[in-house]
Parts: C-alpha cells; structure tokens; sequence
C-alpha cells in the first residue's frame, strides 16, 4: 500500500528518477486524496524540477483547498505563483501563509516578491520586524538589496557586509 509508495518516491529520487518518482507521488496522492504532504512533495520533489509550473500550480492550488489552514501549502502556492509570474496572487498566497503562521521565513517570503515588485517598503518592514530572530543574515541581505535598488549604495555594502559575517543563506549573491 502506501507504505511501498513511500519507499517507491524515495528511491527514485535517489537515483535521479524523477519521472519515477512523479508516478509513485502520483499514486499515493490517488491512494490518499486529501494528504496535503504527499501533494507538497509531489510539487517539491517532481513537478518544479522537471518545469511543470501549471501542474505545480493546480496541485499548491488542491493543497490549500484540502487543507486551507496549511502554512505549508500558502508557501508552495506563493512560491509557484512567484516563478510563474503572478505576482499580485504570490502577494496574496504569502500573504495567507503570514496570516496563518508569522514566521520569519513567511516574511522573508514576502519580501521576496515585495523585493521584486519594487515594493521597497514592505520588504524593509517585513525584514527589519524579524531582525531579532535566527533569520537575522537573510533579513540584512535584503534590507541590502533594498538599499542598493533604492539607490543608496554605500549603505548597501555596509549592509551586505553584515549579512555576509552573519552568515547569511547565500553570501556569494550578497
């Protein structure tokens, strides 16, 4: 049963067997219809590596009807959104998962795509309200993209100078 789909997913992911893999993630979402982590996974670990952003999108989109209040599943529904270029309903996707669950990661979400849509001032707000939280480097690697869009340059490398001794997530970006 599920169990054998479980170790089905996980082998063909470890030996690079996507396609695989989307057919065992595939079944056990059969087996279980309203498992809202078999649909996240299958999202995770097969639909975006292999560019199927519309399927992506209809399973985040299945996720957060099964399961509406799933932080996880607003996340993936964001993120999808984001890299489809949607990006009033990414706002509004992490914008759900912060009203659920205001985690520093959700608000790093949502500065993301503030970042993107030159919403400079969400970013700045949304990264200086977590500033105090283990997310610290990553929050002062985008108050340094902000600085450096807005045009304040210098600031933006004291700044990315600080994500980077902080350890932020990505420090060859910064």
């Amino acid at each position: 049963g599920l169990a054998i789909q479980v170790f089905g997913q996980s082998l063909a992911l470890s030996t690079g067997k996507i396609g695989t893999a989307a057919d065992w993630y595939r079944q056990a979402v059969h087996a279980d219809p309203r498992a809202t982590d078999y649909r996240i996974a299958f999202v995770i670990n097969t639909l975006l590596p292999m560019g199927l952003l519309k399927d992506a999108r209809i399973e985040a989109e299945r996720a957060t009807r099964i399961d509406p209040k799933s932080e996880r599943a607003w996340r993936l529904l964001g993120g999808v959104l984001h890299k489809l270029g949607n990006a009033q309903e990414s706002i509004d996707a992490y914008d759900k998962q912060i009203e659920i669950a205001p985690t520093p990661d959700a608000y790093l979400d949502r500065a993301t795509i503030a970042l993107d849509t030159a919403d400079y001032a969400t970013a700045r707000n949304l990264c200086e309200s977590i500033l105090g939280t283990p997310r610290r480097p990553d929050a002062l690697h985008a108050l340094a993209m902000v600085e450096y869009r807005e045009g304040n340059h210098e600031r933006a490398i004291e700044i990315y100078d600080q994500a980077i001794e902080a350890g932020c997530h990505d420090p060859s970006l910064a």
